[in-house]
Protein backbone atom coordinates (compact mmCIF):
# COMPACT_ATOMS: atom_id res chain seq x y z
CA UNK A 1 0.00 0.00 0.00
CA UNK A 2 1.91 2.94 -0.99
CA UNK A 3 4.92 1.83 -1.34
CA UNK A 4 5.02 0.37 2.44
CA UNK A 5 4.30 -3.18 2.78
CA UNK A 6 1.43 -4.49 4.56
CA UNK A 7 1.64 -6.30 8.24
CA UNK A 8 0.63 -9.43 7.07
CA UNK A 9 3.78 -8.98 3.99
CA UNK A 10 5.90 -8.13 7.15
CA UNK A 11 4.83 -11.36 8.81
CA UNK A 12 5.42 -13.23 6.22
CA UNK A 13 9.06 -11.79 5.32
CA UNK A 14 9.70 -12.68 8.68
CA UNK A 15 8.40 -16.28 8.70
CA UNK A 16 10.01 -17.04 5.53
CA UNK A 17 13.84 -15.43 7.29
CA UNK A 18 13.22 -17.38 10.63
CA UNK A 19 12.35 -20.92 8.63
CA UNK A 20 15.25 -20.15 5.79
CA UNK A 21 12.70 -20.70 3.15
CA UNK A 22 13.20 -18.97 -0.20
CA UNK A 23 10.96 -16.05 -1.32
CA UNK A 24 8.92 -16.64 -4.30
CA UNK A 25 7.70 -13.04 -5.71
CA UNK A 26 4.71 -15.01 -7.54
CA UNK A 27 2.17 -13.34 -9.64
CA UNK A 28 2.77 -9.50 -7.80
CA UNK A 29 3.11 -6.31 -10.02
CA UNK A 30 6.90 -4.97 -10.65
CA UNK A 31 5.80 -1.96 -8.35
CA UNK A 32 4.84 -4.36 -5.37
CA UNK A 33 8.05 -6.58 -6.36
CA UNK A 34 10.44 -3.30 -5.50
CA UNK A 35 8.92 -3.02 -2.41
CA UNK A 36 8.81 -6.78 -1.24
CA UNK A 37 12.36 -7.97 -2.21
CA UNK A 38 14.87 -4.82 -0.62
CA UNK A 39 12.76 -5.27 2.32
CA UNK A 40 13.42 -9.14 2.77
CA UNK A 41 17.01 -9.03 1.92
CA UNK A 42 17.22 -6.43 4.81
CA UNK A 43 15.54 -9.02 7.08
CA UNK A 44 17.97 -11.53 5.84
CA UNK A 45 16.04 -14.21 3.67
CA UNK A 46 17.94 -16.92 2.49
CA UNK A 47 17.45 -16.43 -1.74
CA UNK A 48 14.81 -14.68 -3.88
CA UNK A 49 13.49 -15.75 -6.99
CA UNK A 50 11.93 -13.12 -8.99
CA UNK A 51 9.01 -15.13 -10.48
CA UNK A 52 7.72 -14.96 -14.29
CA UNK A 53 10.15 -12.12 -15.12
CA UNK A 54 9.45 -12.48 -18.90
CA UNK A 55 5.61 -12.71 -18.16
CA UNK A 56 3.48 -9.82 -20.27
CA UNK A 57 1.76 -10.07 -16.87
CA UNK A 58 4.56 -9.24 -14.52
CA UNK A 59 7.47 -8.30 -16.34
CA UNK A 60 10.49 -6.45 -14.81
CA UNK A 61 13.22 -5.07 -16.84
CA UNK A 62 16.35 -5.78 -17.24
CA UNK A 63 17.31 -2.99 -14.79
CA UNK A 64 14.67 -3.72 -12.08
CA UNK A 65 16.35 -7.50 -12.18
CA UNK A 66 19.85 -6.21 -12.05
CA UNK A 67 19.06 -3.83 -9.61
CA UNK A 68 17.34 -6.82 -7.29
CA UNK A 69 20.20 -9.31 -8.00
CA UNK A 70 23.07 -6.28 -6.66
CA UNK A 71 21.30 -5.50 -3.96
CA UNK A 72 21.14 -9.52 -3.06
CA UNK A 73 24.47 -9.61 -3.75
CA UNK A 74 25.34 -6.57 -0.97
CA UNK A 75 23.81 -8.43 1.47
CA UNK A 76 24.70 -12.00 0.70
CA UNK A 77 21.44 -13.56 -0.17
CA UNK A 78 21.30 -14.80 -3.96
CA UNK A 79 18.84 -13.30 -6.17
CA UNK A 80 17.28 -15.13 -9.51
CA UNK A 81 16.08 -14.05 -12.04
CA UNK A 82 13.19 -17.13 -13.23
CA UNK A 83 11.90 -17.40 -17.10
CA UNK A 84 9.25 -19.36 -17.57
CA UNK A 85 9.53 -22.39 -20.87
CA UNK A 86 5.07 -22.41 -20.91
CA UNK A 87 5.51 -18.66 -21.24
CA UNK A 88 6.50 -18.68 -24.39
CA UNK A 89 4.53 -21.73 -25.65
CA UNK A 90 1.23 -20.34 -24.17
CA UNK A 91 1.24 -16.82 -24.64
CA UNK A 92 -0.98 -15.12 -27.04
CA UNK A 93 0.29 -14.93 -30.47
CA UNK A 94 3.24 -12.16 -31.59
CA UNK A 95 3.18 -11.58 -27.54
CA UNK A 96 6.38 -12.98 -27.08
CA UNK A 97 9.81 -12.01 -28.93
CA UNK A 98 12.26 -14.95 -27.80
CA UNK A 99 15.09 -12.90 -28.32
CA UNK A 100 14.27 -9.40 -26.71
CA UNK A 101 11.97 -11.01 -23.96
CA UNK A 102 14.30 -14.53 -23.24
CA UNK A 103 17.38 -14.31 -24.54
CA UNK A 104 19.05 -10.74 -24.37
CA UNK A 105 17.85 -10.78 -20.36
CA UNK A 106 18.72 -13.69 -19.30
CA UNK A 107 22.21 -12.45 -20.80
CA UNK A 108 21.91 -9.04 -19.55
CA UNK A 109 21.55 -10.31 -15.97
CA UNK A 110 24.01 -13.07 -16.06
CA UNK A 111 23.00 -16.83 -16.43
CA UNK A 112 24.32 -17.49 -13.17
CA UNK A 113 21.66 -15.06 -11.68
CA UNK A 114 18.65 -16.94 -13.87
CA UNK A 115 16.64 -20.00 -13.51
CA UNK A 116 14.46 -21.97 -16.44
CA UNK A 117 11.55 -23.69 -15.17
CA UNK A 118 8.84 -25.12 -17.03
CA UNK A 119 5.79 -24.07 -15.15
CA UNK A 120 3.86 -27.06 -17.08
CA UNK A 121 2.55 -30.33 -16.19
CA UNK A 122 -0.99 -28.88 -15.99
CA UNK A 123 -4.15 -30.03 -17.99
CA UNK A 124 -4.17 -28.34 -21.83
CA UNK A 125 -7.31 -28.22 -23.49
CA UNK A 126 -7.65 -30.18 -26.67
CA UNK A 127 -6.11 -29.21 -29.67
CA UNK A 128 -3.58 -27.09 -28.10
CA UNK A 129 0.30 -27.69 -29.39
CA UNK A 130 1.83 -26.75 -26.15
CA UNK A 131 4.24 -29.38 -23.93
CA UNK A 132 2.00 -30.84 -21.82
CA UNK A 133 4.90 -32.52 -19.61
CA UNK A 134 7.65 -30.51 -17.81
CA UNK A 135 10.03 -31.98 -19.77
CA UNK A 136 9.11 -31.89 -22.79
CA UNK A 137 8.14 -28.03 -22.18
CA UNK A 138 12.00 -27.47 -20.69
CA UNK A 139 13.41 -29.46 -24.20
CA UNK A 140 11.64 -27.54 -26.63
CA UNK A 141 12.40 -24.22 -25.11
CA UNK A 142 15.60 -25.05 -24.49
CA UNK A 143 16.47 -26.23 -27.60
CA UNK A 144 14.87 -22.90 -28.97
CA UNK A 145 17.26 -21.03 -26.73
CA UNK A 146 20.39 -22.57 -27.81
CA UNK A 147 19.15 -21.83 -31.68
CA UNK A 148 18.98 -18.07 -30.64
CA UNK A 149 22.63 -18.14 -29.34
CA UNK A 150 22.51 -19.30 -25.72
CA UNK A 151 25.39 -21.99 -25.11
CA UNK A 152 24.49 -25.59 -23.83
CA UNK A 153 26.69 -24.67 -20.29
CA UNK A 154 24.81 -21.94 -19.91
CA UNK A 155 21.39 -23.43 -20.16
CA UNK A 156 22.47 -26.28 -18.09
CA UNK A 157 23.46 -23.78 -15.26
CA UNK A 158 19.68 -21.98 -15.45
CA UNK A 159 17.76 -25.11 -15.86
CA UNK A 160 20.73 -27.89 -13.04
CA UNK A 161 22.76 -26.39 -11.33
CA UNK A 162 21.53 -22.57 -10.50
CA UNK A 163 18.05 -24.40 -8.90
CA UNK A 164 20.08 -26.92 -7.26
CA UNK A 165 22.30 -24.33 -5.65
CA UNK A 166 18.96 -22.31 -4.65
CA UNK A 167 17.47 -25.35 -2.92
CA UNK A 168 21.19 -26.34 -0.75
Amino acid sequence: KNNNLTTQAQETIRAISETRAILATGHLSGDEVTVLVPEAIRQGVRAVVLTHVSSRHNRLSVEIQAGLISAGKKHGTPVFAEHCAITWFDGKAGAYDLQQDFVLPMQAVGTENCIISSDSGRVIEPGRSVPTTPIDCLERFTGLLINKGLIETDIRKMVVDNPRNLLL
